[in-house]
């Protein structure tokens, strides 16, 4: 990607001010940032970070500005202007920028995509487009007849046109006649047939960043509502083991000493991680910096939500996850861009907070697949934005765990992580009993179930007792494979040379890594 020269507007002497942005639309090839022209009237609202509207392939479309500068590699007169700004109040801070086009090569998608994934769907930039008829409809249905047989689609939208009295929304000719009726509006917009407008609006009608007269969602109200008195339970409550508390000088000295350093926070259960990056959150919050606290499934936030207020007291929290509705993912969006907020909450998606001020990052749970975004662009894992993030923006990050993914623990032992354990558990506490049972054993004295004796002995006192119990199978589907006990014959993947395995709701089978799918045979097929 070329070098960025960013100036401020009007510093140029010779030539127009032009703003690169990367539309939020997919597209397919080049890097997904254009060249556009700052008009007169926009000088000083196009700056970095902003959220603008600008026209792409005969529509106009959200976009974000990521750098100005004073002239372009391509010829003026091909320039096409900026139609309007969104937000002139809020946006992105530098870093994200840059995290963005990191994330774009890295992962092989458009910067905007990756900006509009962190951004509220709540207020996107919604264009209508209409189409008008510049003759008359008698003259249109003469013009239809003689493009009749040679351009019957262009035809097709003369008729529809004078049908509606002249004009009507693109989106709306697009549905009645097909996708190609877009093409055909262009070609009969050359031929001076038809004109082409765009209408300036926003999802949910929107205008600005907030609108007007809106009451605030119950959570959005409860997270601006500081605790009433002291808070219990905080972190002056809590007396560290020796363990926990050279974790805490250790990311207490990270935190003086420039940032950019990655933590394995490696604790058994009850070990106290939560308290250690709680008190290195405080920390950071006392520097003037701020906290990212990133949890691998939405169901986690309320409880870790409620451990940060208990902590921290009365700080500025909010909260980020896909499931929040449109005007709170707006609230916190313009609370995280205009720097009213000293600690977020997220799951995955959170990592691309638009924060400006960064000290801490920390992923709970780190080894979780769910911090992988799998399905739909941008596709990242979270755990290499964050430790990216980090470094680039000299924060420290925790990853804490207490069974850690292979590759963060390969890292820890490298040196290229800083690894801290925490073997023993908070206030003294012993382990939970473990206890293993030889199935071949088992099966050689004559139990052939799946269960064994001693589970069952253990199962039956449990309810004797009034008590319950959970048991955990470590697989998916009634069997993990399809043997006939006559000839030996297994069910495979054609594909993957593995065994399928068999579900009994559906009576199929299934292959767990490429998704091959075939009915149970009745018979053995060998």
């Amino acid at each position: 990607m070329a070098e960025r020269s960013l100036v401020t507007p009007g510093e140029a002497g010779v030539g127009p001010t032009v703003a690169e942005v990367a539309p939020a639309a997919p597209m397919s090839g080049g890097e997904g940032v254009y060249d556009y022209r700052v008009p007169p009237a926009l000088v000083g609202k196009v700056r970095p970070g902003v959220r603008v509207a600008v026209p792409l392939l005969g529509r106009v479309v959200e976009g974000y500005c990521l750098a100005l500068k004073d002239r372009s590699a391509v010829p003026p007169e091909k320039l096409k202007d900026v139609a309007r700004v969104l937000e002139p109040r809020a946006s992105y801070p530098r870093p994200v920028l840059d995290l963005a086009l990191w994330a774009a090569r890295r992962y092989l998608c458009q910067p905007g995509e990756v900006l509009q994934a962190a951004a509220p769907a709540e207020g996107r930039y919604r264009a209508i487009q209409r189409a008008r008829l510049l003759v008359t409809p008698t003259e249109a249905l003469r013009r239809a007849e003689e493009l009749s047989s040679r351009a019957p689609a262009q035809a097709a939208v003369l008729v529809e046109l004078a049908a509606r009295r002249g004009s009507a929304d693109v989106a709306t000719l697009r549905r009645r006649l097909g996708p190609g009726a877009a093409r055909s509006l262009r070609v009969l917009a050359e031929k001076g047939l038809v004109a082409l407008e765009e209408k300036a609006g926003e999802a949910g009608e929107r205008t600005g960043l907030r609108r007007e007269g809106a009451a605030p969602t119950d959570l959005a109200a409860a997270l601006d509502s500081p605790p009433a008195g002291p808070v219990p339970g905080g972190a002056g409550d809590f007396r560290l083991t020796p363990a926990q508390e050279a974790a805490v000088e250790a990311l207490t000295a990270a935190l003086g000493g420039g940032g950019g350093e990655v933590f394995l926070l490696h604790g058994v259960t009850g070990s106290g991680k939560t308290e250690v990056f709680l008190r290195a959150a405080a920390e950071a919050l006392a520097r003037g910096r701020q906290v990212l606290i990133l949890v691998p499934e939405v169901s986690l936030v309320p409880q870790t939500l409620e451990r940060v207020r208990r902590h921290l007291g009365p700080v500025r929290v909010v909260v980020a996850h896909s499931y929040l509705a449109g005007r709170e993912r707006l609230d916190y969006w313009e609370k995280v861009v205009t720097g009213q907020a000293d600690v977020v909450v997220g799951a995955r998606s959170a990592v691309f907070a638009p924060l400006d001020r960064l000290g801490l990052i920390v992923l709970d749970e780190e080894h979780e697949d769910a911090y992988k975004q799998e399905e739909g662009a941008p596709r990242y894992h979270a755990r290499e934005v964050a430790a990216w993030r980090a470094r680039h923006e000299k924060a420290v990050l925790v990853l804490s765990s207490a069974t850690p993914s292979l590759e963060s623990y390969h890292r820890a032992l490298e040196g290229r992580y800083t690894l801290v354990s925490l073997p023993e558990r908070a206030g003294g506490r012993a382990m939970p009993p473990v206890e293993l049972v030889d199935m071949r054993a088992e099966l050689a004295s004559g139990n052939r179930s799946v269960f064994s004796r001693r589970l069952q002995a253990a199962l039956a006192e449990t309810l004797r007792g009034g008590g319950q119990a959970i048991l955990f199978l470590n697989r998916r589907g009634h069997s993990t494979f399809v043997l006939c006990r006559d000839c030996g014959w297994v069910a495979r993947c054609p594909h993957c040379a593995v065994s399928l395995t068999f579900h009994r709701p559906e009576a199929d089978l299934a292959c767990h890594y490429c998704g091959h799918r075939a009915p149970a045979p009745d018979r053995c097929p060998g």
